[in-house]
């Protein structure tokens, strides 16, 4: 059977935002996994989005998740917290693969390489990491923002990554 499942950081307030939201209030990978929710909540909660029960709660961030994203064999999540730390998960066992020490302060923005090799991270700090998604090694940091980094974005084809800034600047980097 093809189980489907959605994903939800679940507190009772806040103003911080677990994921971006479509038109219609939720976010969806190719894989039918499914994020809702938001707030100050320092676990990740997966729902299964046909029978909407409980499936798993995803644990060990010390501070509250500010941001996820899927890979794009919606195979792994990645979660952010405001401690600068981003945990790598594998959603088929609920087992960590990877806990990084990716930035001194909010990790605000994840985004994985359509190929699923990369995972870039965007932060309080005002620097964008690289790592390796499979072994959690970093392989660059890229500076050049004056201030906390707010959003990032691959190309299609992974050539390009876009990062945009506080300072209301977007920048571009040669991903080749």
């Amino acid at each position: 059977s093809d189980l489907r499942f959605g994903v939800a950081a679940l507190a009772a307030g806040g103003d911080h935002g677990v994921a971006q939201h479509a038109g219609d209030g939720h976010r969806s990978d190719a894989a039918g996994y499914r994020l809702d929710g938001a707030g100050e909540e320092s676990r990740v909660s997966v729902w299964s989005a046909t029978t909407g029960q409980l499936v798993r709660v995803l644990g060990g961030h010390s501070s509250f998740v500010n941001t996820v994203a899927f890979s794009p064999d919606g195979r792994t999540l990645a979660a952010g917290d405001a401690s600068g730390k981003v945990a790598l998960w594998s959603l088929a066992n609920a087992a960590p693969r990877h806990q990084l020490a990716a930035h001194a302060d909010e990790v605000n923005s994840l985004a994985f390489s359509p190929d699923g090799r990369t995972l870039a991270t965007a932060g309080e700090d005002g620097r964008v990491v690289l790592w390796d998604a499979a072994n959690g090694q970093k392989l660059h940091s890229l500076e050049g923002h004056q201030g906390p980094v707010r959003a990032l974005a691959f190309s299609r084809d992974g050539q390009w990554l876009a990062s945009a800034g506080s300072e209301a600047k977007v920048l571009v980097w040669d991903m080749a």
